[in-house]
Order: structure tokens, then sequence, then C-alpha cells
């Protein structure tokens, strides 16, 4: 370097642009050379000297490039130094001790003075710094475990806070809680972290949770505080406390944390609440002016629903949900009832438009919204949670599922199955299955034959559909409008299993019949009551309307 350096003609704009002056005059950062060498570079500066002095131009245009990264010689080759030292300890290998001192000194001069600002670098992006594949190699470990260790350590951190929060005993000097902060931490990876750590802590104690009874449970952890880890079986029945508290809202961590997240922006921007404590609510007219942000009583009740969860959880007072409050919910699903009955979302898609709608798919060479419908139309799916994300599947998942599968779609004689992973309502899954209908109906209704190419052409586990629920909402409009149908301008999703359900009521269906074949909840009713003593019309648009919301 110091050849090459000797070799270059310099200038004093030069100088001061590049910082190259700076970094070669500076003795701390050659203090290593040998006297030789220092000599050299003495004689290299004094020959830039006498360059910049007979040079022209002025050395005031532009900035003064700082090469060390704006910091200190000693400062800079600290922050080597640790670097190096850092990447010895985690990758003790002869590899990474012969490239620590060249990749540290990279590292430090792409601004990274500490390795913990490393955190959040992908190591793919770290293979871009390395010259060979031994760097390469050396910098994807490094950078992995930098992560790996930020990444506990503020799990760590969060845990804690989440404990102290999640009280056990109310006292009086209840601190609020930052809704948004909350809503942060809430997802299925923390829950199964905890979940881990609880059980790694019962092994510790000597714990036989998943196997042993309540009876022996007890006396293990007795036998642990009478051993002086009193304060371990505390913090262990804490941690599961809190488990067990999250896995209430398991299936719902996304939509508690938008509700939160919702409450949060409405308490600050139209509240008036100040600084960043939104929970608990510090009056009941402040939930019923929230409550009255929204048409779809189900969205209210769930939102507030999920305040009051938060707060019951963080051991804040629940002073607000009173009388009034549940009033004014109840009056608002009262009003959404009335106007669902005079409203055009009364509605039904009949069995003749949704034959349109398929050939009319067909004919626009969209097959694959086509088959999407022929399914949700059939299997009375969810067409957002259900038909969307279906994926192909086997025989051998007629019993049970994978943990890792949501759902199994495959055909087996004359027959189509489909089962699926988890259905509102239906926490251990679904099996349905549907008869080839061709000697009936058009072929291309038929969902046996109209999917049998599609699974032909999927592998195992993949996803039939490459739609989105916004993408098949959106078609579904456009292909309304293209038939004229009024419907266009306020159809939702909901048409196929709603309109299914209407049109096997209309050729006589039992109503028993066609709430088994949709998986309704509602079907409990007639356990109770003789069909004939029902009115069947308004039993089923009483579960068309409120048995079926997608969260």
């Amino acid at each position: 370097m110091l050849n090459l350096a000797a070799s270059l003609t310099a200038s004093k704009t030069l100088l001061r642009s590049t910082g190259a002056g700076l970094l070669l005059g500076n003795a701390l950062v050659w203090a290593g050379l040998t006297q030789p060498w220092q000599a050299k570079r003495l004689r290299t500066v004094a020959f830039w000297k006498r360059q910049c002095r007979s040079s022209e131009g002025s050395a005031e245009q532009g900035p003064v490039a700082q090469p060390l990264g704006a910091l200190k010689a000693p400062d800079f080759l600290a922050a080597v130094r640790d670097m190096e030292r850092q990447m010895k300890t985690w990758c003790s290998n002869s590899l990474m001790a012969d490239l620590a001192s060249d990749l540290s000194l990279r590292v430090v001069l792409l601004g990274f003075v500490d390795w913990r600002h490393l955190e959040g670098v992908r190591p793919e992006v770290a293979r871009l710094w390395a010259h060979t594949p031994q760097e390469e190699a050396a910098l994807f470990s490094f950078v992995t475990k930098v992560n790996e260790v930020v990444y506990s350590a503020r799990f760590a951190v969060m845990q804690t806070e989440m404990c102290s929060r999640f009280a056990f005993r109310r006292n009086d000097n209840m601190i609020p809680v930052n809704a948004s902060e909350f809503a942060s931490k809430l997802s299925q990876g923390q829950m199964v972290d905890i979940e881990a750590k609880t059980e790694g802590m019962f092994r510790e104690l000597d714990v036989d949770f998943k196997d042993a009874g309540p009876s022996n449970v007890s006396r293990a952890l007795a036998s642990a505080v009478d051993q002086g880890k009193g304060a371990e079986v505390d913090k262990v029945l804490e941690l599961r406390a809190l488990g067990l508290m999250m896995s209430s809202q398991r299936r719902s961590m996304a939509s508690v944390a938008s509700g939160l997240r919702c409450w949060r922006y409405f308490a600050s921007s139209v509240l008036g609440y100040h600084g960043e404590a939104m929970l608990p609510p510090t009056a009941p007219e402040h939930i019923i002016k929230f409550a009255c942000i929204f048409r779809n009583s189900g969205t209210a009740r769930n939102y507030i629903g999920y305040i009051k969860w938060a707060c019951v959880a963080s051991s804040l007072g629940i002073e607000w949900w009173d009388p009034s409050v549940q009033l004014l919910l109840k009056g608002l699903q009262k009003q959404q009832v009335a106007h669902s009955i005079t409203s055009t979302r009364e509605w039904r898609m009949s069995q003749l438009l949704y034959e349109k709608l398929v050939h009319l798919a067909d004919a626009m060479e969209m097959r694959e919204w086509g088959d999407m419908a022929v399914l949700s139309w059939n299997f009375l799916l969810r067409v957002q949670s259900e038909a969307v994300p279906l994926e192909k599947g086997s025989p051998i998942e007629l019993v049970q599922l994978f943990p890792e599968r949501r759902s199994a779609v495959f055909i087996e004689g004359s027959w189509i199955h489909l089962r699926l992973q988890r259905r509102k309502n239906r926490h251990f899954g679904s099996l349905l299955k549907r008869r080839c209908v061709c000697d009936q109906e058009d072929p291309r209704l038929c969902p046996v034959h109209r999917l049998s190419q599609r699974l032909c052409l999927c592998g195992a586990g993949q996803r039939l559909f490459s739609l989105t629920p916004s993408t098949a909402f959106n078609t579904l409009r456009r292909l309304l409008g293209l038939l004229s149908e009024p419907a266009a301008t306020f159809a939702g999703l909901k048409v196929f299993r709603a309109g299914r359900a209407t049109a096997m009521a209309l050729l006589g269906w039992p109503l028993l019949k066609i709430l088994q074949e949709g998986e309704w909840k509602s079907a409990a009713l007639l356990h109770y009551a003789s069909e004939d003593s029902l009115d069947a019309g308004a039993v089923l648009r009483t579960v068309l309307e409120e048995s079926d919301v997608e969260s």
C-alpha cells in the first residue's frame, strides 16, 4: 500500500476529498510498522506535501473526508480490536483466526463500530462484503451469531417486562399500559418460546409436568421449595400462567394486536389521551365513543373485547365495562340486523347466476378463479380463510393432516375430499367430501372433474391457487358487472357460501342437512327443538348473517 501511495500524484483537493493525507499522516494507525517501513511512510508523506505545494487550485472546495468513519485513530483501532476479539471468540476455528484481522477492519470501515450494530443485517447481505469464499463463510457465521445473541437478549428483556405486566395480584397502584407496545408483543412465535421455556424450567426442577398428575406435580414443586428453590418455583408458575392467558387468544393474536392499535390511534388522536398509556380506558364514555365508529357489531364487540382482555391480562381495572357499554353494543347489533333486512345486502346469489359466473370466467380464460368458485360453492367454503389457501393433499391424509399443513384436497374414485386442519367453531378440523355430479349437471360445474386437472399440475403440499382474497373479490365484482348485475356494487365473497345454502333451501333440502353441510355451529339449535316447529327461513337467515363473520 505504501509503494502504491508513493507512486500517486496527489493534489490538495484530492487529499482533502479522499482523506488519504489524514490517514497516511496519522502515526497511531501505522504504529505496528517496523522502522524501515516507518521511514518509507514519512518519505511518502513528505513527497505528497511537496506535490501539494506545487499543485494549483484551492483545497477549500468540498467536505473533508473521514477515512476512519469520523472516529479518532485510537477509537478506530479499539473498535477494530474489539470486533476482531468478538469474531475469534464466537468463531473459534483456524479459518476465522486467520481472517479475523482483515474482516474486522473491513466491517468497522463500513460503519459498524460495535458488533451489536450488525443486528438486523441479513447474513446474505454480509456475504457481499467478502472477496473470497472463505471470507463469505466466516462473515455469514459471524453475522448469524450476532443476530442470535442480540435477539435472545432482547427477548429476555421483553419477557421479563411482560411477566411484570401479567401480574397475578391486584395492587392499588396499577400502572397504565402502552397499548401499541402491548400489541407488538403478541405473536405466535413468542407464545411458542414461552411454552418451550416453561417446559425447560420444569425439567430443571425435576418436575415431570407432561405425564404427572396435579398431586405429583405439587409434591415435586414442594420438594423444590424445600431445597431452597422457592424463587424458581414462583417464576415457572408465573411464566406458565402468562402462557395460559396468552393461549386464550392463541388463534387471534394478529386480530388482538390490530384491535389494540386501532384503540391507541383513536384514543390519542380523537379522545386526546396524552403520553403512551392507553390502557385501561379512563371512562365508559370513551369506549362508547370508540364503538360508534363501527358499522359491524361483530367487529365492534371483538375490538372492545380485545381491550378488555388486555386489561384483565395486565391486571388493570375494567370498571369502564359497565351496562351502558353493553347496551350500546346490543343496540348496534339490532341496528345492523334491521338494516340488513331492508338493504340490498339481503341479496343472495342464485344457482343460475353462479353458473353464469363460472362460464364467463372460463370464456375470459380465468379458469383458476372458476375452479375456486366451484370449490367454494360445492363445499360452502369461506373464501378468504378456507378456499384461497387450499393445498393439494393425498389419500394418506384422509385421517389426519401433518401439523405443518393447513389443508388437503385430493380425488379418490368418484369423490373429491377436502380436509381442513382448523375451521371456525371446529378446532379439530373438518373432513368434507363431494361426489361427482357429471350425470346431473354440466361437467364444468362438477368439482371432481373440474379440479382433477389442477390437482395433476400441483405438487404435494402446494397451494392450488395463486389468488389472494383481494384479487378474488375484485374478480367477482368485475364478472358481476359484465353480467349487468346490480350486486356488482356491494357483493362480497360470502355470496358463495350464503348463496349455496339458499339454493339448497329452495330445492327443498331439510334445514338440518343444510346446516350440517356448511358446518354451522347454529346446528346445535336443532338438538333442542323440532325442525317442523322452526321457521326455517328465519333460522337460515339468522345463521347466514350472524354466524359466518370472518375476523
